[in-house]
């Protein structure tokens, strides 16, 4: 870029930054995701044949006046920006993050395999509580306009949560009443849950169209991902482990006609990171069926379930 180009860009960039009232660190942080969107045009104008005198002019027309931009991104940071407040934010944010892996995984743990309503659950719940705390979140327009969203949708959940426990309690207790209802209360459970799904799901691509930067919403995307993945796993090792153990009680059986009792259960090679002491192997003693179980590793109140030969796994607490 030439010297004469380069210092209008400059130019343009600082009116730009005085005119933005916000924090000296916000203020930077803005005018650096603008310049460098800017850049990125101008470059790619120039690329399409366009002379780089003009390709800046028409950037930077695009953009309007320093000042009228300024307006025009209407952000405001949360209004508790001070910075005993900011820090309090911050660690309510790592606090939040890690009461939701807690939750999260205790969670997990009370079923078997991997669930795409958990994902959008845990993602739906995980996200807006990073977003709001998260104290350099830069928003599009007010942080009132996301916050309320995120507290409407969250008091509708518990609602819906509530209002369908209750339904269920009270087919429960009412045993004529539940004979006929079971399928109307399956199908009410599924229009609930479905409704949250769609709730937490709409929130999520809310938010993230209300963070002004992208840097910043590649950031708390690439966070989600990770907190998914940090609870996902060591439950899918787990339950790899335990099949890949079914499939060597079968695979015996396939082999010898017969189950093998306990002490030969106890001889075959366990799976890696698995010891056979922490497996409950009980085999029929006039069939050809088997229950294995094991206590999951990270919560050992919920347990894994086998029932063979042919069954589903199966969690309890």
């Amino acid at each position: 870029m030439s010297n004469s180009v380069s210092e209008l860009v400059q130019n343009y960039f600082d009116e730009l930054e005085s005119a933005l009232k916000l924090s000296s660190t916000q203020r930077r942080d803005m005018v650096d995701e603008i310049r460098g969107n800017a850049i990125d045009k101008i470059a790619d104008l120039c690329r399409a044949g366009v002379p780089e005198a003009d390709a800046v002019s028409q950037t930077l027309d695009d953009l309007g006046s320093p000042s009228q931009l300024a307006q025009s991104i209407r952000q405001e940071s949360p209004p508790f920006h001070s910075p005993v407040a900011t820090t309090l934010r911050g660690v309510g944010a790592v606090a939040a993050v890690g009461i939701a892996l807690y939750c999260g995984l205790a969670f997990r743990a009370s079923f078997y395999g991997p669930s795409w309503t958990f994902y959008i659950g845990l993602v739906g719940v995980f996200l807006p509580l990073v977003l709001l705390l998260w104290p350099k979140v830069v928003w599009r327009v007010n942080w009132l306009f996301s916050f309320i969203p995120v507290a409407v949708v969250f008091a509708a959940i518990l609602l819906a949560a509530t209002l369908g426990t209750n339904y269920s309690e009270n087919l429960t207790t009412q045993p004529a009443l539940a004979s006929n209802k079971t399928t109307d209360l399956s199908t009410t459970n599924s229009w609930i849950q479905l409704s949250i799904l769609l709730c937490l799901a709409a929130l999520t691509g809310y938010l993230l169209l209300m963070v002004q930067q992208v840097r910043q919403r590649k950031i708390v995307c690439g966070l989600t991902l990770v907190a998914v993945a940090i609870i996902e796993t060591p439950f899918l090792i787990e339950e790899y482990l335990v099949r890949n153990l079914v499939n060597q009680v079968s695979a015996f059986q396939k082999r010898n006609g017969t189950l093998p009792t306990p002490q030969e259960f106890s001889r075959l090679p366990p799976p890696q990171l698995l010891s056979l002491n922490s497996v409950d192997y009980r085999p029929s003693t006039s069939t050809s069926a088997f229950t294995l179980s094991m206590d999951r590793q990270l919560f050992p109140s919920h347990r894994i379930i086998y029932r063979g030969p042919v069954g589903d796994f199966v969690v309890t607490d």
